[in-house]
């Protein structure tokens, strides 16, 4: 709901801004009666007072009358690019309101002041392993046909036409002329009703719904020189670095690298890809440092925070299982740049160790400001080349054929780290190349006799680490070291850098 009310906001302000046409604009709202349910209610009739109030804000008014009374000053275009033989054989049928009735619970309400009186579910689904998996097609279909859809059993109503999904497709009848593609469609309803997102985002996956917004949200990211890749983490990721046709995202979304992989992330990486496209817009500042947006790896990012703000550790929340608006107010939590220390809603300090901060900067890609003039100097003063995760760019014709603030170089080193898989020891590496490139800046006489190997010097620093703290598990205990000189991951790497560009 609360993203709903930023969208017609965002609406009338864009309008205010950008309306150029004679006559007035119209906006249609369609309110619907679960528009007045949840904690969000309030708001929206206080939207809706404005709008009656005719001021929305100090810049922006309007005024709210009949529709047939608002066209006569609204702007009426011709369209003579359009024939007239294509009208005359258009089939015009009249609007039909379809009563949408349901052997649930949902819609017995005595009164407006109920409807906000709904239950928050946190229920997840594993549609890896469940009760139905086993089960014979007749019995699914006896489940289905016998139970009704009421809350408690949403979840398994998603999963027994699941596995017949699975089985034989949406168009595979569950009983006469009603196929698994309308039990999808009428469970999608159900659980819209009751704000079940687990369910919501997982049907609509299965009938392969997708927002029409992506496009432009896509062409967006791009004109602003950023790169995005859609995926799921920890698998391969496919790469938008053009503008795409809207049936050309659906292909990938829906295809061997999202769908195949997780049901969910089809859904979520839509949401996610509109709320980054939406804070591209509003607050440019949060991507600072990142080049390239792995939305796969963003979703982890997300997805490690909302762990680490878990109050209790039998709490069942998940990313499936949260709203729409607080999957966005996730996402700005995420990239907030004061991320070690941010006030929870709660108003606790959040302390991140440093190792969950490092998972954080690592998923999220981000480097710090002049990473790449930095990796062009090192590269400058290293012959050999530099090599990473069994990548080698060699310092020629890299120096000579490109530029330190091109971003075709830029590119190229984001595309080594990429070759990263933890996102820990990707932000270890970047804090590596740092202090390479502050030793080489205060000692203008060095530079490396030999190929820059960052997987040897890593793992050499934490050999040391492990010789002189006997840790049985040496990677994340280093990985956990504080940014310092003394007692911290810092000392080791000096200590292995200065070797190596003495040896």
């Amino acid at each position: 709901m609360a993203l709903l009310l930023d969208n017609i906001r965002s609406d009338f302000e864009f309008i205010t801004k950008c309306w150029r046409l004679k006559g007035r604009p119209i906006y249609l709202i369609m309110l619907r009666e679960r528009h007045l349910r949840g904690p969000q209610k309030a708001d929206f009739l206080e939207l809706l007072t404005q709008i009656r109030n005719g001021k929305i804000s100090s810049s922006i008014f309007v005024r709210l009358e009949r529709l047939q009374t608002a066209i006569s000053s609204a702007c009426v275009e011709h369209l003579d690019f359009l024939n007239n033989s294509m009208c005359t054989t258009l089939d015009w049928l009249p609007a039909v309101v379809h009563e949408h009735k349901s052997t649930s619970e949902v819609g017995h309400y005595k009164s407006l002041t109920d409807v906000s009186k709904i239950p928050i579910i946190v229920e997840d689904i594993d549609y890896n392993n469940h009760e139905f998996k086993n089960q014979r097609d007749d019995e699914l279909r006896e489940f289905i046909n016998n139970t009704d859809t009421a809350l408690g059993s949403l979840t398994k109503h998603a999963l027994a036409t699941y596995e017949l999904y699975r089985r034989g497709g949406l168009d595979w009848m569950i009983r006469d002329n009603y196929r698994v593609r309308n039990h999808l469609e009428h469970l999608l309803k159900e659980a819209a009703t009751w704000q079940h997102w687990a369910v919501i985002r997982f049907v609509s996956s299965l009938l392969h719904k997708v927002v029409d917004s992506l496009a432009p949200s896509v062409t967006l990211l791009l004109v602003r020189g950023k790169t995005v890749t859609l995926g799921v983490f920890g698998y391969e990721e496919s790469i938008i670095d053009n503008p795409m046709r809207p049936n050309e995202i659906f292909k990938i979304i829906y295809g061997e690298n999202v769908f195949n992989r997780s049901i969910f992330h089809a859904v979520l990486l839509q949401e996610l890809l509109i709320d980054v496209s939406v804070f591209m817009s509003t607050f440019p500042q949060l991507f600072n440092g990142i080049l390239k947006l792995r939305l796969g790896w963003i979703l982890q990012a997300m997805k490690l925070s909302l762990e680490h703000l878990k109050n209790d550790a039998d709490d069942v929340v998940t990313l499936n299982t949260v709203s729409p608006n607080e999957i966005k107010q996730l996402l700005y939590f995420v990239l907030t740049t004061e991320s070690q220390q941010q006030t929870l809603p709660g108003g606790e300090i959040d302390q991140r160790s440093s190792f969950q901060q490092r998972q954080m900067d690592g998923a999220l890609c981000r480097v710090p400001s002049d990473f790449f003039e930095h990796i062009w100097s090192i590269l400058e003063r290293t012959p050999g080349g530099i090599k990473l995760c069994g990548v080698f760019l060699p310092q020629q014709p890299t120096l000579s054929d490109m530029t330190d603030y091109e971003l075709n170089f830029s590119l190229k080193i984001e595309e080594m780290l990429s070759k990263i898989s933890d996102p820990a020891y990707r932000c270890l590496v970047v804090e590596m190349f740092e202090l390479i490139n502050v030793l080489l800046k205060r000692n203008a006489e060095l530079r490396f006799s030999q190929t820059l190997d960052a997987d040897y010097l890593i793992q050499e620093a934490v050999k040391l680490f492990q010789q002189q703290t006997n840790s049985t598990d040496p990677y994340k205990d280093f990985y956990n070291l504080p940014i310092q000189l003394v007692g911290g991951s810092t000392g080791y790497m000096v200590r292995v850098i200065i070797n190596y560009l003495f040896n």
